[in-house]
């Protein structure tokens, strides 16, 4: 998935920088786009979507 077409907010953003552990890359955003490169689309499911957004269990 291309990042240009991704939209990540200010809050993702900034977490995303806090999390990051070890020596910081040249740039994050380039490392964010290898990063995304490598992911996967996932089906979890209604119910299990539900409770990703409700915080439960």
């Amino acid at each position: 998935m291309p990042l240009r077409n991704a939209e990540i907010s200010r809050h993702a953003w900034l977490r995303f920088l806090d999390r990051w552990q070890g020596d910081p890359p040249e740039c994050y955003r380039t490392k964010l786009e290898e990063i995304m490169a490598g992911a996967t689309e996932e089906h979890l499911g209604y119910g299990t979507t539900i409770r990703m957004i409700n915080h439960t269990t």
